[in-house]
């Protein structure tokens, strides 16, 4: 038979064990890795949470940045949407928060957020759209150059246009087909990218889907909600 210091050895372990499973659980959290490439040059980087619907803002974590990095930390209860403000930058870094460690790499024009599947997904949305905006921009500069030398003709402006109009088009129809596709399994993904992804879609398509998805569309702007 089993003697009773044998028992209470057991019985030790096993409070170790919980106290020890006690403070792993309270370590559960979220850190976020940043690094600035490009040439962008900030100073401090503020962590903001989105409360229910967008409604309102709270300030979560703030870090200096050192070497073109920064780290912010903290804990969240549950799976939210959520931006960092570099300095006093208007627009927002967005991304979804939740207790993952995240790595942020944000340039002068874009930024993409790997850890996370739904991250991934919005962070390929966001180079695509960067992708359209600078091909546009690609055509319309050689658009100019052909009409300042004098050299445009009917069939290379015809080319040009549909050549300009595709990424847009490309762009929309991804836009919806992500909005409405998560609208039942991710509304909070399909929340999000209307809200980011709305200029890119007509005013008629934005009002039928942020009145499905009871979502207000605001900007991630913080200097008028200090």
């Amino acid at each position: 038979m089993l003697s009773n210091k044998f028992f209470n050895y057991i019985l030790a372990l096993v409070l170790c064990s919980a106290l020890f499973g006690c403070r792993e659980q309270e370590k559960v959290g979220f850190t976020i890795y940043g690094t600035l490439v490009n040439g962008r040059v900030v100073k401090t980087a503020y962590l903001y949470e989105f409360l229910p619907q967008y409604e309102s803002i709270r300030m979560i974590d703030s870090a200096k940045v050192g070497a073109d990095r920064f780290v912010l930390q903290g804990r969240s209860d549950e799976r939210k949407p959520a931006f960092i403000r570099l300095d006093s930058a208007k627009e927002g870094i967005d991304f979804f928060l939740s207790n993952h460690d995240l790595n942020i790499v944000i340039g002068k024009n874009s930024y993409s957020v790997s850890g996370t599947e739904d991250n991934y997904r919005l962070s390929n949305m966001i180079r695509l759209q960067h992708t359209a905006v600078n091909t546009r921009k690609q055509i319309q500069d050689e658009y100019s150059k052909l009409v300042a030398d004098s050299v445009l003709t009917k069939q290379l402006e015809d080319s040009l246009s549909m050549a300009y109009a595709k990424p847009s088009k490309d762009l929309r129809k991804l836009i919806l087909s992500e909005i409405t596709a998560n609208m039942d399994s991710d509304v909070m993904f399909s929340r999000m990218c209307l809200r980011l992804f709305s200029s890119h879609i007509t005013a008629e398509e934005v009002d039928s889907l942020a009145q499905l998805l009871n979502v207000p569309l605001i900007k991630t702007e913080v200097s008028s909600r200090k």
